[in-house]
């Protein structure tokens, strides 16, 4: 079984009754909220309250200041939703989601699963061969936010090339890339 959404979900989307169902369970397994969101009701129809907690996860979850109230296929929203989940977990959910099953609460992303980083233990940022043992002081913390960004770029490593640059250095060198 693949795991996702094969069209969008929300505000002007496709809105398939499968795809919808697999949203509807994302978002209620994703009990993190700054603010409580109402119960959905899982049962494919991307109504009002379906909308809603489309948006209201776009503006708290994600941070948009303006949220569409749509999910796609492998968009940002979708990613969000999904990034705490290994590719197993994913399956399980989205299986029972189309078969209304009862799903296990240990899957629900809370504020401390999300701290825990759950869902990025198969990303990896290995320094790079030629850098210093003592050179690698890049903090657990930051490492976690780089997994972060690899995951959500869709990627499964970053390289750490370096870690003792001044600011100045470090633009040049970004500039240099960028071009």
């Amino acid at each position: 079984m693949t795991t996702g959404i094969v069209q969008s979900v929300g505000i002007n989307g496709v809105n398939q009754r499968k795809d919808v169902r697999i949203i509807q369970v994302y978002l209620s397994f994703f009990e993190a909220w700054r603010k409580k969101m109402e119960p959905l009701k899982i049962d494919g129809y991307a109504g009002k309250n379906t909308r809603n907690a489309i948006k209201q996860f776009q503006r708290q979850a994600i941070g948009m200041k303006n949220p569409d109230g749509r999910v796609d296929p492998n968009g940002k929203t979708f990613r969000y939703l999904t990034m705490y989940y290994n590719q197993e977990q994913q399956k399980i959910l989205e299986a029972a989601a189309l078969k209304n099953n009862n799903i296990s609460k240990n899957l629900v992303i809370t504020k401390k699963s999300i701290t825990s980083l759950s869902g990025l233990h198969g990303f990896t940022v290995p320094y790079k061969n030629n850098i210093k043992k003592s050179r690698r002081i890049v903090s657990e913390y930051t490492l976690s936010i780089i997994k972060i960004a690899v995951k959500e770029s869709g990627m499964k490593t970053a390289i750490i090339t370096s870690t003792l640059r001044t600011p100045k250095e470090q633009a040049s060198i970004m500039l240099k890339n960028a071009k």
